[in-house]
């Protein structure tokens, strides 16, 4: 694997993409993994973390790592912890090495919508300069096919529309936007916050 550059100056900044796993389910595991590596983002980091879990395959994560990989995955890494540490330090340890501009955080039982999710956040943040933007979480109901999406519309118009104040306030009383969805940050924002250390 290549070194790769933090690509704070360059047109296609590196992107972190990072995926906390304990206990992991392995189908599941391997579908994250998959999603990240279908991505058409030119530029990727891969960091995978695992908290201590009792059985963590992680030869077979190699392996398939290895023969699945594309040129646009320029690095990929898997750090493991003897014992469990918790998540925050488990996803801080990883926030510590990730070298690209942006860092996106995909959990292990997560996957992303199609492959352009992360070619799409890059642009947003380029565009917006936001210090961190929320996505639009899918699931799907297995038996029935129902597609819901989380937040709502409505929710969705009342994020547009809140001041930053206002929005805090009511995300405080009740998280409306998605954990699966809201963790994408430039990495100035992630480092600059580490929290629970």
């Amino acid at each position: 694997m290549t070194e790769p550059s933090d690509g704070k100056n360059e047109k296609t900044p590196l992107v972190s993409i990072i995926t906390p796993t304990y206990n992991s389910d392995k189908e599941y595991l391997f579908e994250a993994i998959a999603s990240v590596l279908q991505q058409t983002y030119p530029k990727i980091e891969y960091i995978i973390t695992d908290d201590g879990s009792e059985h963590f395959p992680e030869e077979e994560v190699k392996e398939y790592l290895r023969v699945n990989s594309r040129k646009n995955i320029i690095s990929w890494t898997i750090l493991r912890h003897k014992t469990n540490i918790g998540t925050v330090k488990n996803v801080n340890g990883a926030l510590r090495v990730a070298k690209g501009k942006y860092i996106f955080a995909l959990a292990h039982d997560d996957i992303y919508y199609d492959e352009n999710v992360i070619e799409d956040w890059v642009e947003e943040f380029q565009k917006s300069n936001s210090k961190m933007i929320s996505g639009i979480r899918s699931t799907k109901n297995l038996q029935t096919g129902e597609e819901e999406y989380l937040p709502s519309q409505t929710q969705r118009d009342m994020i547009r529309s809140y001041s930053p104040h206002r929005l805090f306030m009511k995300i405080l009383r009740g998280n409306i936007m998605s954990g699966a969805s809201d963790r994408m940050c430039p990495r100035s924002t992630f480092i600059s916050n580490l929290c629970g250390e």
